[in-house]
């Protein structure tokens, strides 16, 4: 149930009659609001709505029967204990044991869901088996608090089931569903089966029955007011106003106050009951009727949200209807997912509508049914459908005529697909299709029709839960009557498969290709099977008029995959997602440098640097996460794509089309007035940039065709001056002559007379420095005004300006940057400073009559039986098509054609008039009509290219062009020149970063910047407009305390400066008479007429329209920044009136009506109401000043010894002031630290640090010296002394211990200070060599032979991950170390830490891993080996005497180097006990000696004897350097 729901709203009479009862409210009114409406006047206002004509979706003056119908639950009267539903399933072995025996999904967002609607609990439990074995991973069931019952009414469907979504309190319960113990028996039950369930909720409205609410509900301040909405009873009309929307009452129903913390505490308290009974997750009804948490109204925003989603469930989405405007689509889905434990997001409402239309048609044609709209969300976070209960049981009936045979093929296609979670709708047993929609066969709390358990739907869930997490291809065997959904990993096991829905006879699948694995798969529904070998389909049969289901169940290997939306494409990049399968270490590069880590399901964009055909490969990569038939743990696995960019394909269209045919428009000043009966007097046919053609409406193909004014762009014109870029076109509605029977256009009027349409205008200005990328699309994912437009292919955008028919809505300029257009308009018809927007100087005007002397086209309509056929206004049936001059055949151009015209302020849009003549100014025109364009100037089949697709089945009659996804891709028309811009070789702000102090008043900058060439064109950018904006010339505006980062950007470069704002503003002072207002919806302007007295005597404060009203400064003293602004003249301050109009023809109060009174004092005008409220305003008072005193400090100055404590007090003045918190800080925490309360007390390191107290935007700070530290540093040293031995001075090459030959280098035989430090394969470079020396501490430097600078520790951070470089050798601690042997390789110890060593970043063994610093951990990244590189080493000789007489002495050796070199041999016997032997290649190094004898071995305890030196003498348990035994018979050696 929400406000606007799928497509164009149509109300029935019937339905609202029906719910007339429901719509009553039974409550006295209140002073503040309106009696509601009686029956009768109710179904007046409904056939008045269903006639009224929209510009969008939702018609305007229409409020959707479908939100009525929505549901909530609220909490019981117990208080629940916190339940964790995640754990408590699948953290639970009975349950698991139970899905897994049902083959069920792990996670409730991939498993289907079965809406058993208008089920009682225990008819669902009694059910639960069944559900179980068709293949539900979850049961959802209605809404369950206490409701509004009409006892008349009994338990039948018709116009009582929504009483169900209409809650009356906060306990569980209802005579639908059932009780509370009802819902635990059902929830137990369930989980005994593996299910899980799904708790419907209205968390937006009561119902409209005051009475029927209960008395501890029946508080106002739980309800928002009836002021300022649209309707009498505060109902909500205009969809597009985001206010509206959640804050006015959805048909009347009270709507509850959710910015009251309350309530919020009371719903949460419900659902936490409700999951303590067992619920899983829940569905919430009409949720963009609740605001977001970033959403601000009247000043405040809510917690609502924040508060009852954390409530213990496992899975939470929303009713988001998606195509309203202002709707941020994806934050709510986040909001849902990022809140739940497993999972949450949206409906996917446009998607039903595309398999309705699909199935309507027979047409599974791939174009139509594969693109699912988002909305910015993943595809993980949408609850998609064939139908849901809102489009079956409402009054226009959208899906009820769809037959059982229709809904099994729609499910085949939702159910089989990867996204999201498909919900299955049950429908009343006996009901729809050919039956009524309500044929009370079954009753409220019954079960509905077996279609929900019907061999083929199960056979689609059990091919869902089958195919978990594998990838997807959509392909049509051999029409578009059949489709093919396969699922399937490419890991070379039989473990895919595929359903097909035919809606045509037998088709023989033998020959196509097939993303399925070799194997044969059994079809569950029919019984035949399918044969695979080398991805080709060797045999199998898609049975006509049924659904088939070939498959074979079993777990895929670990693997990983990369899926391209197209391995060619010719817009600005393609989108490539990137998938994993039971895989670990998941890393993705591009040959474009882009690199990192991925999820499954993560997507990017490639192809942006692309030239036309330059290729681009994504690769990824992991690790297996477990042991697979064919890959084992650990095994690396990879998969990549190419993609390749390639010319936008020529459209070759009818010669009657051109683009920029007769020049280039012109210079020249256009006059012509705003709006109606603008002139065209000044344009002529030299000015002519793209030129249509008449009766090209996508529409006329269709067989009724004519059933609304078509949208027929005819010829564009441009021309500019030195302030202006103005257009004009022409639009042709030649029914007159094509279809006379239809008096439709003559009878209701033209577009602007009863349309609200808009026009998109793209922008080219040739400047690649405010270029907007991802194909114009929002950055918040979606398109602009939900119109799925894109601009791609040979069409580049800086600026896309938006107006509609009549000018009501607009003007609105949007930019953006390279991740796509910002929803927030630069500008637009009034000042925001909540979004940053400007007041637009867009003049718009338009009339009756063309330029154009001929109306040139091609002749027919109602489609092919009248002789139009697809395609005919290309350039290959030129001779086929039926072209014709419609003014031969009597055209009445002067009545029936209209033309537009634009003055767009050429500062708005970014460029100048010598930019345009020299390099032009490219423009692309779309009109729109429904959720896409209708029609374009230059012309772009992208118009045309789904003509031949059936109804939406929303859009009754109407092409499934109003719903495409358009992107426009042809050459845009060019005004002015056409000479290439300059490129920019650089650009500098020439200014340097400052600070700015707002409480001194707003002091603006004006930057500029430097480019060459000189004279380039600069854009200006800031990082948070929210602390400082910057215009497009480059005045910096600070607005709040802070910082931004202010960028210029000229060509592709760019420069930056910071901006640091301090202080607060102080607020504007109100005048005593002021008059603030809000805005009524359509309303482009807004004035205050003001006057007193009446004929003679009559005062005015102008002549009417009176005063044009002003939007309020960011620092309104009333902060009421979102209404407009008029200070009434003292001499109308008693006994006046006051008229809000538009300055047209739209005012309040009505013509000849008396205004509102006014009587002096600040005040307000909510809209709508026939009342000035009152408004209290709460002067802000700014701080001035900030002192600090306290024992010791002294002309701002402290000394403290270290571990000393001092009380630090900060003086507020003046003392009144608003903001009078302090907040304490200190510059350096080790040396000073500073509490919250201001008592500082001093670190262990010696200094100084800034101890600051701030408050207001104002600070004071003093200046605390610390002394008395110890060294920090005593341990180090004592280290460094100990083993200052271990590490000989010399010449190294230096290996890491991961593998040998990785040696430690300066990266590219730098020699510059901080060249990086990394590991290379060895060549023996000087590069590789280092020098070891050490201080008289013990300390070690090492200095790189290539360059002379020292190993050290960038910028001295004693950091994880800080890294390694060189530098000029300055002896700082950054460039010491300490050398501690361990084994035969070597720690390299932090001078600076003892317990941070050398480390090899990610145990890396690639050439090129960098090399950090990291906390000690014994690992292999931590040791390096030392290989000297000195001269060739000396032999030794060893002595060694036995403790006894020996017959046989042998010597073992060590000699310590990279790596360690061992060796032994039999010594020889000298004289006097003493034995003799030489080691070779020891004399300069450091040796380790053992010795045997006997059964005996002398290691000196397991350390061995080192000795170092020409030679050696062992005795006694001692070893001795450097001498020789005195024995005659031995010489030294």
């Amino acid at each position: 149930m929400q406000g606007s729901r799928e497509g164009k709203v149509r109300l029935s009479t019937h339905t609202f009659a029906g719910m007339a009862n429901a719509l009553t409210r039974k409550e006295p009114p209140h002073d503040d609001q309106p009696e509601l409406m009686t029956r009768a006047e109710r179904r007046r206002a409904a056939r008045k709505a269903r006639a009224a004509k929209t510009w969008k979706k939702v018609a305007a003056g229409t409020v959707a029967v479908a939100t009525l119908f929505g549901g909530m639950g609220v909490a019981s009267t117990a208080l629940a204990a916190d339940r964790d539903s995640y754990q408590d399933t699948i953290g639970n072995s009975s349950f698991e044991a139970a899905r897994n025996q049902y083959g069920l999904t792990k996670h409730m967002k991939n498993g289907a869901i079965l809406h058993a609607w208008m089920w009682s609990f225990k008819t669902i439990t009694q059910h639960m088996p069944e559900i179980a074995a068709a293949g539900y991973t979850s049961v959802q069931t209605e809404p369950m608090s206490k409701i509004k019952e009409v006892a008349a009414n009994g338990k039948k469907f018709t116009e009582n089931w929504y009483y169900v979504y209409q809650p009356a309190n906060t306990s569980i319960g209802n005579f639908v569903v059932g009780t509370e113990a009802d819902l635990k028996e059902m929830t137990a039950t369930a989980h005994k089966y593996g299910v899980r369930v799904i708790v419907d909720v209205v968390a937006n409205h009561f119902t409209s029955d005051w009475n029927a609410i209960d008395p501890d509900w029946q508080n106002k301040e739980y309800f928002h007011k009836r002021t300022g909405c649209d309707g009498p009873n505060g109902e909500i009309n205009d969809y597009s106003n985001r206010y509206k929307v959640t804050q006015c009452h959805l048909l009347g129903l009270w709507d509850l106050n959710t910015q009251n913390q309350a309530v919020a505490d009371r719903m949460q308290k419900f659902l936490k009951t409700a999951v303590a009974d067992g619920v899983d997750g829940f569905r919430y009804d009409a949720a963009k009727h609740v605001e977001l948490p970033t959403e601000v109204f009247d000043n405040k925003q809510s917690n609502y949200w924040n508060t009852i989603l954390k409530n213990g469930s496992q899975f939470q989405y929303g009713e988001v209807l998606q195509g309203d405007s202002g709707l941020d689509y994806k934050a709510y889905a986040n909001m849902f997912r990022d809140n739940s434990s497993d999972g949450g997001g949206n409906t996917a409402s446009n998607y039903g509508k595309t398999i309705r239309a699909a199935v309507g048609s027979n047409n599974l044609d791939v174009k139509m049914v594969k693109n699912i709209d988002t909305g910015g969300a993943s595809e993980d976070q949408l609850v998609t459908w064939v139908e849901s209960h809102d489009n079956y049981a409402n009054g226009d009936k959208e899906s009820t005529g769809l037959t059982d045979y229709q809904i099994m093929m729609g499910w085949a296609v939702v159910g089989s697909r990867r996204a999201g979670a498909p919900l299955y709708f049950n429908r009343p047993k006996g009901s729809g299709g050919t039956n009524p929609q309500f044929a009370e066969q079954s009753q409220l709390g019954d079960a509905g029709d077996d279609m929900w358990k019907n061999k083929s739907v199960a056979a689609v869930n059990h091919f869902r839960n089958a195919m978990d997490g594998k990838g997807e291809n959509l392909q049509n065997c051999g029409d578009k009557s059949c489709l093919m959904i396969e699922r399937s990993t490419s890991d070379g096991i039989q473990n895919d498969g595929v359903v097909i829905a035919n809606m045509g006879g037998d088709k023989s699948l033998s020959g196509m290709e097939t993303t399925l694995d070799d194997g044969t798969y059994p079809d569950e529904v029919n019984g035949g099977q399918l044969v695979v070998s080398n991805h080709k389909i060797v045999s199998g049969t898609a049975k006509g008029g049924a659904v088939s289901v070939f498959y074979v169940k079993g777990e895929s290997d670990p693997n990983v995959s990369v899926e391209a939306a197209s391995k060619e494409f010719s817009s600005d990049n393609v989108k490539v997602t990137l998938r994993a399968q039971d895989a670990d270490n998941l890393k993705y590069t591009t040959t474009e440098g882009e690199s990192g880590s991925f999820t499954d399901g993560k997507v990017i964009s490639v192809g942006k640097t692309l030239s036309i055909g330059e290729t681009a490969t994504v690769k990824v990569t992991g690790t297996a996460a477990k042991d697979g038939k064919k890959v084992k743990k650990g095994q690396a696995l990879s998969a990549s794509v190419t993609v390749k960019k390639v010319e936008v394909p020529k459209q070759n269209l009818a010669a009657q089309y051109s683009t920029n045919k007769v020049g280039m428009g012109v210079k020249k000043t256009i006059n012509f007035n705003a709006g109606k009966d603008a002139s065209i007097a000044d344009w002529d046919s030299s000015m002519l940039i793209a030129q249509g053609a008449a009766n090209d409406d996508p529409r006329v193909y269709r067989p009724n065709s004519m059933y609304e004014v078509p949208i027929d762009l005819y010829a564009l014109y441009g021309a500019y001056d030195d302030d202006n870029l103005y257009l004009m076109w022409e639009m042709t509605n030649v029914q007159d002559v094509v279809d006379t029977g239809d008096d439709y256009p003559l009878s209701q009027g033209h577009l602007w007379q009863t349309q609200n349409l808009p026009f998109h205008i793209a922008i080219d200005t040739k400047d690649d420095s405010t270029r907007i990328g991802n194909n114009g699309g929002l950055q918040t994912g979606g398109s602009l005004w939900a119109s799925n437009i894109t601009w791609g292919g040979e069409q580049k955008l800086n600026n896309v300006v938006t107006i509609s028919t009549n000018g009501s809505n607009g003007p609105w300029i949007y930019k953006g940057d390279e991740t796509g257009l910002n929803s927030k308009a630069a500008y637009g018809p009034a000042a925001n400073a909540a979004t940053n927007t400007k007041k637009s100087n867009i003049k718009f005007g338009y009339g009756n009559g063309i330029l154009s002397k001929d109306v040139i086209g091609i002749d027919g309509g109602w489609g092919e039986n009248n002789g139009r056929f697809i395609g005919d206004m290309k350039a290959e049936n030129q001779n086929k098509a039926k072209w014709v001059n419609f003014n031969e055949k009597g055209h009445n151009s002067a009545q029936m054609d209209d033309h537009y015209e634009i003055a767009i302020p050429l500062e708005e849009i970014g460029t100048t008039a010598d930019r345009i003549a020299s390099s032009g100014i490219g423009i692309e025109l779309a009109a729109t009509f429904g959720l896409s364009a209708m029609d374009s100037l230059p012309y772009d089949l992208a118009m045309n290219d789904n003509a031949d697709l059936p109804d939406t089945g929303s859009q009754v009659n109407n092409s499934f062009e109003k719903s495409d996804d358009d992107m426009f891709s042809v050459k845009m028309a060019n005004i002015g020149g056409e000479e290439p811009p300059v490129e920019t070789k650089s650009v500098k702000i020439d200014q340097s970063d400052y600070s700015v102090d707002l409480s001194e008043g707003v002091a603006t900058k004006q930057l500029t910047a430097t480019t060459d060439p000189k004279g380039a064109s600069v854009s200006w950018s800031s990082s948070d407009k929210d602390v400082a904006t910057v215009s497009p010339k480059g005045v910096v505006t600070p607005r709040k305390a802070g910082k931004a980062t202010i960028t210029a950007k000229s060509g592709t470069k760019t420069s930056s400066i910071t901006v640091t704002v301090t202080g607060q503003l102080p607020p504007d002072p109100v005048k005593d008479n002021t008059i603030y207002a809000a805005k009524p919806s359509g309303w482009g302007k807004m004035y205050a007429y003001v006057y007193t007295g009446d004929g003679a005597t009559a005062v005015n404060n102008a002549a009417w329209p009176g005063v044009e009203m002003t939007a309020p400064s960011a620092t309104d003293g009333c902060q009421q920044t979102e209404l407009y602004k008029y200070v009434v003249p003292d001499n109308l301050a008693k006994g006046a009136k006051v008229i809000f109009n538009d300055g047209g023809s739209q005012q309040y109060p009505g013509s000849r009506e008396p205004g509102l009174d006014y009587d002096g004092g600040i005040v307000k005008w909510d809209g709508s109401s026939a009342a000035l409220g009152a408004v209290e305003c709460e002067t802000t008072i700014p701080v001035t000043s900030v002192s600090i005193s306290g024992d010791g400090v002294s002309n701002g100055k402290l000394s403290l010894k270290s571990g000393a404590s001092v009380q630090l007090t900060a003086t507020v003045s003046p003392s009144n002031a608003t903001d009078r918190k302090v907040t304490w800080t200190s510059s350096d925490s080790s040396v000073a630290n500073v509490m919250g309360t201001g008592v500082v007390t001093a670190g262990n390191k010696a200094g100084t640090a800034t101890i600051t107290a701030t408050a207001g935007g104002k600070s004071a700070s003093v200046q605390v010296t610390v002394t008395g530290v110890p060294d920090p540093y005593e341990e180090l040293d004592a280290l460094a002394k100990a083993h200052a031995s271990d590490l000989a001075d010399g010449e190294y090459v230096v290996s890491t211990a991961l593998k040998d030959g990785l040696v430690l280098e300066v990266a590219g035989w730098s020699k510059k200070d901080g060249a990086n430090v990394d590991v290379w394969t060895s060549h023996g470079g000087a590069n590789q060599k280092w020098k070891v020396s050490h201080d008289s501490k013990g300390y070690v430097t090492l200095s790189n032979v290539n360059s002379g600078k020292d190993l050290e520790v960038k910028g001295w951070s004693t950091r994880d991950g800080a890294n390694a470089d060189v530098w000029t050798s300055h002896g700082g601690r950054n460039q010491k170390w300490v050398a501690v042997r361990d084994g035969s390789a070597y720690k390299l110890v932090s001078a600076m830490s003892g317990s941070l060593v050398l480390d090899l970043a990610g145990w890396s063994t690639k050439d090129g891993a960098n090399v950090q610093l990291w906390t000690s951990h014994d690992g292999g990244s931590q040791r390096w080996a030392f290989r000297s590189k000195e001269q060739p080493r000396k032999s030794a000789t060893v002595w060694y005497r036995p403790s006894s007489e020996q017959s046989r002495v042998r010597v073992q050796w060590r000699v310590y180097g990279n790596p360690d070199s061992t060796g032994g041999t039999e010594m020889t016997e000298a004289c006097g006990g003493w034995w003799k032997a030489t080691v070779p290649s020891a004399g300069s190094v450091k040796t380790g000696l053992s010795f045997s004898y006997g059964s005996a071995t002398d290691d000196n305890g397991g350390k061995l004897y080192d000795v170092k030196g020409e030679s050696a003498a062992v005795s006694g348990g001692q070893a001795v350097t450097d001498v020789t035994p005195n024995c005659a018979a031995t010489n030294k050696q």
